[in-house]
This record gives C-alpha cells, sequence and structure tokens, in this order.
C-alpha cells in the first residue's frame, strides 16, 4: 500500500525501458529514444519519434562514440610516432575501409594537442603506406608550427622510424 500511495502522490513512477543512444558530438548532446522507435535493420527512426530524455555528453560518452565509430575501420591499428612521458604522447591511427585507408593523429605536446577521430570523411589513400607517410608529414608539420624548426629536428629521427617499419607491412 505504502508504494502505491508514494506513487499516486508523486504522479509517477519508474520504469525500466531499453533505450537506443544517440550521440551528437558537434552540439555535445546524447538524446534517448525509446528502443521501439528505432529499427535497428534499418538503422532509422520512427518519423514520430522524439528523445525521452537529452543531456551534456560527458568524457567518457565521447570515449564510447569514438570506439563506435573507430570499430567500422578494418585493419585498424593504433602506432605509436614517439614513446609517451609523463603527459606528452604521439600516436598515429591507420585504418581501411571501402579499399580507401584513412588516418588520424592523436598528439600532445607540452600545452598543444592534436585529437583527430579516425572517420571516412577525412582525406584517404589506396595505400596505407601513403596514408601513413602524409599523417607523419602533417605531425612534422604541426610539431614545427608549434615548437619552432630546431625542436622539431628532435622527431624526425622517430617518424623516419615509424615510415621505414609501417613500408614494410602487408596491406
Amino acid at each position: 500500500m505504502a508504494t502505491l500511495d508514494a506513487t499516486l502522490q508523486a504522479g509517477f513512477e519508474y520504469r525500466e525501458k531499453k533505450v537506443v543512444v544517440l550521440f551528437d558530438v558537434k552540439a555535445g548532446k546524447k538524446s534517448f529514444f525509446l528502443n521501439g522507435d528505432y529499427d535497428e535493420k534499418t538503422g532509422v527512426f520512427a518519423e514520430d519519434a522524439l528523445p525521452v530524455m537529452v543531456e551534456n555528453m560527458t568524457q567518457d560518452d565521447y570515449q564510447t562514440e569514438l570506439i563506435q565509430a573507430e570499430a567500422e575501420f578494418n585493419h585498424r591499428k593504433e602506432i605509436q610516432i614517439f614513446p609517451a612521458t609523463g603527459n606528452d604522447y604521439g600516436v598515429l591511427v591507420v585504418g581501411e575501409q571501402g579499399g580507401k585507408w584513412f588516418s588520424a593523429l592523436r598528439v600532445k605536446i607540452g600545452g598543444v594537442e592534436i585529437k583527430e577521430r579516425l572517420d571516412s570523411e577525412q582525406s584517404c589513400s589506396k595505400s596505407r603506406s601513403v596514408q601513413i607517410e602524409r599523417s607523419l608529414g602533417r605531425f612534422m608539420d604541426f610539431v614545427k608550427e608549434n615548437l619552432g624548426a630546431e625542436e622539431s629536428k628532435g622527431f624526425k629521427n622517430a617518424v623516419e622510424l615509424v615510415k621505414a617499419e609501417q613500408k614494410e607491412l602487408v596491406e
């Protein structure tokens, strides 16, 4: 009786329902739709579907969205450009989709960083090694622009080693 009375007093009750979460990275929002409003076979929401709740995305949500988006790539590989030290790191991510190779840079050196996601809207190449060389070129441009020409020379050897190691791999 107490539970029914509390429900009547509140005017609502909590019920567990399965939902589909839609991430809008540009807006920084996540929308929750009832599972019945989404057709898994076609990947389309019903025309009259409205979100039951909209929230701001958290850092964990961005990470989840990134993992889901990058899971669509075949032969996905994270390549360390230089060893991580302290808070500094340099990673190149490469993957294949539809016979084309895509790449993304995730680099932090001091207070500057690049955080790209691997997606099919970026420039691509038909060759893995060519795409890796392009990304390493962008990395070196980034380092020269932010650290100066003299400091960038320290990264040149690491970049050449990555190029040599990756060129030998079969696509």
